[in-house]
This record gives C-alpha cells, structure tokens and sequence, in this order.
C-alpha cells in the first residue's frame, strides 16, 4: 500500500510540476522558482531565513535561487531596519502581477 501511495504522490507532483512548467513558460520561470515567487508574494518581507526554513532547503540554494529572483526582476532585498544583518525579501510588481493572474 505504501509503495503504491508514494508512486502516485510521484506521478501528481510530476503532472503539477509539468503544468506549471507550461503555464509560467511565458514569464521566464520553471515551477521551482514560482514556488519561491509565491512564497514571497504570500509574506512580503520575509527574512531569507525564514524562507529557508519554510521551504526546506540549503540556505546556499535559496540563496542562490534569490539572488536570480532579484536579478531577473521578480523580488526585492532590503535591510531589516530592525536588525542591519538581515535581508528581507519582498516581491516586485512583476512578481505581484503574475500572483494575480
């Protein structure tokens, strides 16, 4: 029963991530970096992390898929006013406009 579970988790996660694929196609995004867009445009400000620690991963790979985030244009990092050493990040109208729609 198990093994039968875990290989349709796999198929569906595989068909949503394909979905996505297709549909973000015109925005210069895979289903990866939408999850991150999302994430950001859900807690605008979010501290990189906590982003990390939301999503599960290295902080070297959200690091590195943040810094892409922003040199393409879909987010923002500011210093935490609070606490120089932080970063926030906080989504473009890019970013905003692609959520809505």
């Amino acid at each position: 029963m198990t093994l039968q579970m875990e290989k349709l988790i796999s198929m569906y996660n595989r068909a949503i991530r394909e979905y996505l694929n297709t549909r973000l196609k015109g925005w210069s995004l895979n289903e990866s970096n939408f999850y991150y867009v999302l994430i950001i445009c859900e807690q605008p400000g979010i501290a990189q992390k906590d982003l990390m620690s939301g999503i599960y991963r290295q902080q070297s790979i959200v690091t590195k898929v943040v810094n892409t985030l922003v040199a393409n244009g879909w987010a923002d990092m500011r210093v935490d006013l609070d606490d120089k050493r932080r970063r926030n990040v906080f989504p473009t109208e890019k970013a905003t406009e692609l959520i809505k729609n």
